[in-house]
């Protein structure tokens, strides 16, 4: 609650801020599932030069990033970053 608190007060929260909080739900599989869904349509819809390639692995991501696969986090981190650029 207290996460969903401080976005509500942010202008406007960014791909890897809104990776974070996707990061922080982890612990409820439904609230997890709802904001991984709702990360991976932001990508898709607001990062620069977009490619099929690049959606496919915002949708793994999350799912690996769920199991603890090492790095998983900051590939997903790497990928939004490098939509930004």
């Amino acid at each position: 609650m207290l996460v969903r608190a401080a976005a509500a007060e942010l202008p406007q929260v960014g791909l890897v801020d809104a990776l974070r909080i996707v990061w922080a739900f982890r612990e409820d599989d439904q609230l997890y599932e709802r904001a991984a869904v709702w990360w991976v349509g932001r990508f898709a819809l607001e990062g620069q030069d977009r490619d099929l390639e690049g959606v496919q692995t915002a949708v793994s991501g999350p799912a690996s990033v769920a199991m603890g696969l090492p790095g998983a986090l900051e590939e997903q981190t790497n990928l939004c970053r490098e939509s930004a650029e």
